[in-house]
């Protein structure tokens, strides 16, 4: 879950894939380094909360300070990293 306490016009959080993204269209996106395109886009204002369950791909965007509310795990699936190549 997420608490944005303050964000910027613009700010917004991936939270997501969209509809009809399968295994081979999200192997494409990490090889061309589109991966972002195959999210669904939420925008953020300052007060908004999000809840989304533990298992859903996700990326937090730039312009906000989020407060981030989980449960403790030892497991994280990086797999991909922004500008990386």
């Amino acid at each position: 879950m997420w608490h944005a306490v303050s964000a910027l016009a613009g700010a917004q959080l991936q939270l997501g894939l969209k509809p009809g993204v399968d295994q081979e269209k999200f192997r494409k996106g990490l090889a061309s380094h589109t991966v972002e395109d195959l999210f669904e886009v939420q925008p953020v204002r300052t007060g908004d909360t999000f809840f989304r369950p533990c298992g859903h791909a996700h990326s937090i965007g730039p312009n906000m300070v989020i407060c981030e509310v989980q449960e403790y795990s030892d497991l994280t699936y990086r797999v991909y990293d922004f500008g990386a190549r």
